[in-house]
């Protein structure tokens, strides 16, 4: 709920450039945002912003893999998340 009230906020004002850094997974590995609210957050947040910074294991997780296990698979998640904030950069 919390996710999406301040995605209406955001999507109804004139803004600047919106950064993202989403906390979804705790150092210890436990995960933070339940599947409901990632999906929120995934579909209707990350859209809006210019940049999204998430740590290697949210962006695994925020794309529906597990945490990478090699520099071609980060490079992948990394690639993944470039879309989340494409338009600062076009």
């Amino acid at each position: 709920d919390s996710i999406e009230a301040v995605t209406c906020v955001l999507a109804d004002k004139a803004r600047g450039p919106l950064v993202v850094d989403p906390v979804i997974v705790a150092t210890s590995g436990d995960r933070l945002l339940e599947a409901a609210a990632l999906s929120v957050m995934r579909e209707q947040l990350m859209p809006l912003a210019s940049l999204v910074t998430p740590n290697l294991e949210e962006a695994a997780v925020s794309a529906g893999n597990r945490s990478p296990r090699r520099a071609a698979k980060w490079r992948n998640r990394a690639e993944g998340c470039w879309i989340w904030g494409r338009r600062l950069f076009s």
